[in-house]
């Protein structure tokens, strides 16, 4: 498999989860803070009419349960405003992998506004509580303090929306994919030969022969870690291909796989399925990069220099197993697949 193709690039579909989660908490925190403002605007104006105003029987409802709508409310408003802080944070950093560290994309007016709105209703709400102004007088600044609430998550919600768009724009002039389902199909790498005359002699290298001693090597490394091992097949410096040998040593569908004349790199290291936060890879100029798709179980090479590590890594969030290998590992197992001809038939 060769890079090069161009794909647009999106933040990983977890990261896309999140961003709904928050929504759809700051949205829930929105209407029931609009329904509690059209409550407290029904009381101030029963109290203010003495009573002529009536209520209704939803305002009555709310009224006899106030304890557990106002529990409710502030559960949810604790959780989004987690929640929020919680993704933004995490958007940050997820952008950072990627070598945006100026944080422009997860900025937006509407945070500060928001923020302005919280500030003003929390000094309506000490204003309150040390006022003994009459009852009437106490509803009209509760409901204008739940107002600015409820304005303040409108604001929010426009906020995360954009900041979601922003995100995604600086994603994708990354150009860095990061849902390991959106590279593009590629190619096989090792097309199936077909006859020639003369046949091109393959490049001659001091690589051993991918023998029988070879391979019971491959298999004793597996069956000892019980895990499986990447094999990195190679047809020239610009066409690789990963195949997996099984943690049980049967390597009958591998070598079949293994394309004649192609280098096979086999690396003791099994590819992870754990989180890349805090791995450090060992020192080197370059690396293969090994990612498995969750979905489908496809295995896609990456060349991976130095400088582009953090974006490997931020790709493998996504990958259901992953793998970064220095190119000149001393502990891999290297052979050439070599085609011997055939022995004359001494008839």
């Amino acid at each position: 498999m060769t890079d090069g193709d161009n794909v647009v690039a999106r933040p990983p579909r977890d990261w896309e989860v999140q961003t709904v989660a928050v929504l759809a908490a700051v949205a829930a925190a929105t209407v029931l803070g609009m329904l509690l403002l059209v409550t407290d605007l029904a009381v101030w104006a029963y109290v203010a009419s003495d009573g002529a105003s009536g209520m209704s029987p939803m305002v009555r409802g709310i009224v006899l349960n106030a304890d557990a709508f106002d529990l409710l409310y502030l559960l949810l408003a604790f959780g989004y405003v987690a929640g929020f802080v919680w993704w933004r944070q995490r958007t940050r950093d997820m952008l950072r992998r990627l070598g945006d560290a100026a944080d422009a994309a997860t900025r937006h007016w509407a945070v500060g506004a928001w923020q302005g709105l919280l500030g003003m209703g929390l000094m309506i709400g000490f204003a309150i509580s040390v006022s003994d102004a009459a009852p009437a007088t106490t509803l009209g600044y509760t409901s204008l303090r739940v107002g600015l609430r409820v304005v303040a998550m409108a604001v929010l919600l426009i906020g995360v929306w954009e900041i979601r768009t922003q995100v995604r724009r600086a994603v994708a002039d990354r150009g860095i994919v990061m849902r390991v389902a959106d590279m593009p199909a590629r190619a096989s790498a090792f097309p199936a030969l077909r006859p020639a005359a003369p046949a091109v002699a393959p490049p001659t290298t001091d690589l051993p022969d991918a023998d029988d001693e070879f391979w019971d090597r491959v298999r004793q490394t597996a069956t000892g870690l019980r895990e499986d091992l990447a094999l990195l097949e190679s047809a020239g410096p610009y066409v690789h291909r990963w195949l997996i040998v099984p943690a049980s040593g049967d390597l009958t569908e591998v070598r079949a796989a293994v394309a004649a004349d192609a280098i096979v790199t086999v690396f003791p290291e099994p590819p992870a399925a754990t989180e890349t936060k805090g791995f450090t890879p060992r020192s080197a100029e370059e690396y293969y990069g090994l990612l498995q798709d969750a979905e489908s179980g496809a295995l896609w090479f990456r060349s991976v220099p130095s400088k582009r590590v953090p974006a490997f890594l931020a790709q493998a969030r996504s990958a259901a197993r992953w793998g970064l290998y220095p190119t000149a590992d001393p502990t891999a197992l290297t052979a050439v697949n070599r085609v011997r001809a055939a022995e004359p038939d001494p008839a």
